[in-house]
């Protein structure tokens, strides 16, 4: 993951929008087995996913589109077995992908769900992060509660007229190996745990 920018809207009725912004690095034929089809999970009921400029770049630096009939909105194995579960997802096929390659992937998330929103944003995973930039942009009525390394993670309060502006970002976290029985990433890696919900 050479570069991560999320930046979460949250509006006073408590709906909201995500937009994310990636590049990675196809570094091996585990990373290419992995990223040739993205998979972005959402609730159909309350959630929309709308793609922005998403396409892969070879180790030339030659841009390589994303054709029409290679992007996917499909429901979930959960939404089949359960037609009360209406989670679906927005299947992304980057084609001709390979070690020393680059996907660009750019989405806006919308949810028109009215409950607080909370959420867990991990820092570090199983793949180097190089540099990762999260933010939540809040009106200053609402109060954010969060929880987080202070060692580990740089933290910026900003604001503007009516709203706050919290960013969170980190530069090399170290990977974390995948063994048997590891710890789930709350507990093994660094994680950001925020809520605005009042007992939380």
């Amino acid at each position: 993951n050479i570069f991560t920018e999320i930046n979460l809207d949250v509006k006073q009725d408590h709906t909201s929008s995500t937009q994310v912004f990636e590049i990675i690095k196809i570094l091996n034929y585990k990373g290419k087995k992995e990223y040739s089809d993205i998979k972005l999970t959402y609730l159909g009921t309350y959630e929309k996913i709308k793609l922005g400029n998403c396409f892969s770049i070879d180790p030339k630096g030659k841009r390589i589109p994303i054709p029409k009939n290679q992007i996917y909105d499909l429901n979930t194995r959960q939404s089949i077995m359960n037609p009360l579960i209406n989670f679906r997802q927005k299947i992304i096929n980057f084609p001709k992908i390979e070690p020393g390659y680059y996907i660009v992937l750019d989405f806006n998330l919308t949810s028109s769900w009215k409950e607080p929103p909370k959420g867990i944003e991990h820092f570090q995973s199983s793949n180097p992060i190089l540099h990762k930039r999260f933010s939540i942009k809040f009106p200053k009525k609402m109060q954010l509660n969060y929880h987080f390394d202070t060692k580990k993670l740089s933290f910026i309060k900003r604001s503007t007229h009516k709203q706050n502006i919290y960013t969170w970002e980190i530069k090399n976290s170290k990977i974390i190996k995948q063994e048997n029985n590891t710890p789930i990433y709350l507990i093994s890696g660094i994680p950001l745990v925020y809520s605005f919900y009042k007992d939380w």
